[in-house]
């Protein structure tokens, strides 16, 4: 075997770790991407809270609803009263690419309630899917890089072989 064979078997496999090091990331990507938690996070801030005990976040299937309550216990405000605050609630008990609505019911101190939707043409909804859009980019893309190295060293391995 010459010098230049044993560079070309050398070349060959590396070709093929980097090519299975490929089909390994999009197979970890889409692994990864397929047993993640279902989730929804609602988001929410508030200019001032004067007066305001908490909030509860209520969900439904349809915009017009009927609206159930999520969260059994209030919401706690976290902030000065006058400065207002950020708010996030994670809704897991969800369908993978179902379209949920939410609203917010916000409760004060005298137990006075007011709810807080979006405007009646833009209904707070919220969606979970399987595959994020970067996932469904990068996988195939992935595979295609690993399938082509893999390729590459075998045309090598033949022209060796010969």
């Amino acid at each position: 075997m010459s010098r230049g064979d044993g560079k070309k078997l050398q070349d060959q496999r590396v070709l093929v770790w980097l090519g299975l090091l490929w089909l390994g990331l999009a197979a970890a990507i889409l692994i990864s991407q397929l047993i993640r938690t279902p989730k929804i996070e609602f988001t929410w801030q508030t200019e001032s809270e004067f007066q305001t005990a908490g909030y509860y976040v209520y969900r439904s299937d349809a915009p017009d609803g009927p609206y159930q309550r999520l969260n059994d216990t209030l919401i706690q405000t976290v902030s000065d009263a006058f400065t207002g605050g950020s708010y996030s609630y994670i809704d897991t008990d969800i369908e993978v690419n179902k379209i949920y609505y939410y609203r917010l019911e916000e409760v004060e101190l005298s137990g006075v309630t007011t709810f807080y939707d979006a405007a009646p043409d833009e209904p707070i909804s919220g969606s979970f899917r399987r595959l994020e859009w970067w996932a469904v980019v990068i996988i195939p893309l992935s595979s295609l890089v690993g399938v082509l190295l893999l390729n590459q060293s075998l045309r090598i391995k033949k022209e060796y072989e010969f």
